[in-house]
């Protein structure tokens, strides 16, 4: 567990910083900024929230392994890497068609065909192991405070429809049953009754009028820049409204999600009853690293869903000899999941990114996209 844990490349990730940054404040920001090792931060030119540049190291010296995702040698090839911060999509893709940028790395999918039929640009699948949607309830006021109403969510979701909304073609999603992702090594289906049943809206009435539900109000957060998340909060606001829940839409770009979604105070105080996000398939197979696979409470992460019974089987897991034995207790961690519902999973998909033609030696990764390696002739 201490190996996977320093060597993982998605949060929480083993940062290296500076002796003063790591000794400093905890509660303050660190300010200054170093760069990644192959590549140095370029302050001067980084114009937040726009692009962030990147400049080759010339002093660092990579391993002579060949590299493997975040390991082996760094071959730095550029001389400097821009990321623009471009949040419209037809703007994006307009700009990797005009030569403008190079990489696109999460082009929407219903503009794929249009960029793969033009010759200067290619696909490639850049995590191999997907992504994950998932819907997060507040389980610290009404109405999610009640184990009947989050049993409710599992049986309005219809993960097709939110999967065919933003992503169109099925070749690249894939409805999921599983808390520990799609095809994981933890992937299993104790439980998943719910997931055959679904959409089943008048079982979520009833189970929303078993909860005692008064008319509470839900507020849904929707993050507007990300098409996965906007669709989804749409779909879900609906699908509520139509089973009489008083669903509403708080639109608002991603970082204010972040922002909001750390309240635990009720909504008429500025707090929320769901949002949506989504993360690498390979970070769902180990509940221990990821905090959403969590149920320690107000300890834990977003949602605060808190059951001992989870909690322990998650330690057993962490303590268990061998990959049979941890498969073992994942199955007894999903049938416990899904009874007090620590979270709802929206379905799998995997996403390509677009490049122009001259772009060649990007790494498949789970999660991150390393610039070392890459080439543009």
């Amino acid at each position: 567990m201490v190996l996977t844990a320093l060597s993982t490349c998605t949060t929480p990730l083993c940062f290296m910083m500076p002796k003063k940054d790591a000794e400093s404040d905890p509660m303050q920001q660190v300010t200054g900024r170093i760069g990644s090792g192959p590549f140095t931060f370029n302050q001067t030119l980084t114009q937040p929230g726009s692009k962030y540049v990147f400049d080759k190291w010339d002093k660092y010296v990579p391993r002579h392994e060949a590299p493997s995702g975040l390991a082996g040698g760094k071959v730095v090839n550029l001389k400097q890497v821009i990321w623009d911060n471009i949040a419209d999509q037809q703007t994006a893709s307009a700009a990797l068609t005009a030569g403008e940028i190079d990489f696109y790395e999460l082009p929407p999918l219903d503009l794929v065909p249009q960029l793969s039929s033009n010759p200067d640009i290619k696909l490639k699948i850049m995590n191999p192991t997907g992504y994950d949607g998932i819907m997060r309830l507040n389980t610290l006021h009404p109405p999610f405070d009640n184990v009947k109403a989050r049993q409710a969510m599992l049986y309005l979701i219809d993960q097709k429809a939110i999967l065919n909304a933003t992503f169109g073609d099925p070749k690249y999603y894939h409805p999921n049953d599983s808390i520990f992702g799609y095809n994981t090594p933890m992937s299993n289906d104790a439980n998943t009754g719910w997931f055959k049943a679904a959409p089943d809206l008048e079982k979520a009435k009833q189970l929303f009028k078993e909860s005692g539900y008064k008319g509470e109000k839900v507020v849904v957060l929707q993050a507007t820049d990300f098409a996965f998340m906007n669709n989804s909060a749409q779909l879900i606001a609906g699908w509520l409204q139509a089973i009489g829940v008083n669903a509403e839409l708080a639109a608002m770009n991603w970082g204010e999600v972040i922002t909001r979604r750390a309240s635990m105070k009720p909504d008429s105080e500025g707090g929320w009853d769901i949002f949506i996000t989504y993360g690498g398939g390979y970070d769902y197979s180990n509940p221990i690293t990821l905090i959403a696979m969590a149920a320690n409470g107000k300890k834990g992460w977003f949602g605060w869903p808190e059951n001992a019974e989870y909690e322990a089987l998650r330690t057993q897991w962490a303590e268990a000899a061998t990959l049979a034995d941890q498969q073992a207790i994942a199955k007894k961690m999903q049938a416990s999941a899904n009874d007090f519902v620590l979270m709802v999973m929206l379905g799998s998909w995997r996403q390509p990114a677009a490049m122009r033609k001259n772009i060649d030696g990007f790494l498949t990764n789970p999660d991150v996209v390393p610039f070392w390696n890459v080439t543009k002739t």
